[in-house]
């Protein structure tokens, strides 16, 4: 690392009594991305990823070609990654041991995990974890209160990103030139019987907010996701009644907004009912 910047907050700072667990904001992260970049440097891109998304040996190469593109000025890259099941790969049944005992493990798995990528062995992953975005379309909103962990945040990032960059935006199935993961155990994803206990933590007219969410595939089935869906909708509500344009769009830049606003409703009109039946069901009249 050429820097290490520390993040102002975490969830379970904002959230006292209701998250326990430290999640990080992806306007935070954003920020401090911001922050590395020398002041007179006006035009840059920024990468938003996972930590736990690893690169190809040539993903930079491949990167540093695209961003060079006219094109990615006005379009936000979205690189969506091969995930490596853990079938293809012999993992260590334990990391205890020095640090150096550890490094070696890694390094054996990463080993394996090229192998893999190399021999075709990996399966297409639907989902948004790697974004690539011109300063030019980072300056114009802002993503509020979301955060990494838990649904939905990628999904309502990519409207943000189409809806603030000429209603367009680039995806890539990775390659041997893209990202992969490891696994696919998706720990965030709640199963089983829902416990409603949670929803009574919020009141109603905040619970209310949540309309507001374009993109709601998962049910709230934990605090975590709910809460998300909470700040989400905060922040695509409309901030006026005679006017769409919310909280999300920065000063100067909500005639963007509007003109592809359309394509938001429509993608937002589709998840409307569903918490609709979510509030009738779990939130105290």
């Amino acid at each position: 690392c050429d820097r290490i910047v520390v993040l102002p907050r975490s969830t379970a700072d904002e959230y006292p009594g209701r998250l326990d667990k430290s999640f990080p904001f992806v306007q935070d992260i954003i920020d401090a991305g911001k922050s590395v970049v020398d002041a007179d440097e006006e035009e840059y891109h920024l990468m938003l990823t996972n930590s736990d998304i690893c690169p190809t040996e040539i993903f930079y190469q491949y990167v540093e070609l695209k961003s060079r593109s006219l094109i990615l000025k006005t379009r936000p890259l979205i690189i969506n990654r091969m995930t490596i099941p853990e079938a293809s790969l012999n993992l260590p049944a334990s990391t205890d041991g020095a640090f150096q005992i550890k490094h070696e493990l890694a390094l054996n798995v990463m080993e394996q995990a090229r192998e893999a990528v190399n021999q075709n062995q990996w399966k297409k992953h639907p989902g948004f974890d790697c974004f690539v975005i011109h300063s030019s379309i980072l300056k114009r909103f802002t993503f509020g209160d979301m955060f990494l962990g838990y649904p939905q945040w990628s999904s309502n990032f990519v409207m943000a990103l189409k809806t603030m960059s000429s209603g367009r935006h680039i995806v890539v199935q990775s390659q041997n030139s893209g990202t992969y993961h490891m696994g696919d155990s998706r720990k965030w994803k709640s199963k089983g019987k829902v416990d409603k206990s949670f929803w009574k933590l919020y009141p109603r007219n905040e619970l209310e907010a949540m309309k507001w969410c374009p993109i709601t595939v998962e049910h709230p089935r934990n605090v975590y996701t709910l809460q998300n869906y909470i700040n989400c909708g905060k922040l695509f509500q409309p901030l006026a009644e005679e006017s769409v344009v919310p909280a999300l769009v920065q000063p100067g830049y909500e005639e963007i907004y509007t003109n592809n606003y359309e394509g938001l409703k429509n993608v937002a009109d589709k998840y409307y009912q569903r918490k609709i039946e979510w509030l009738s069901t779990y939130a105290a009249r």
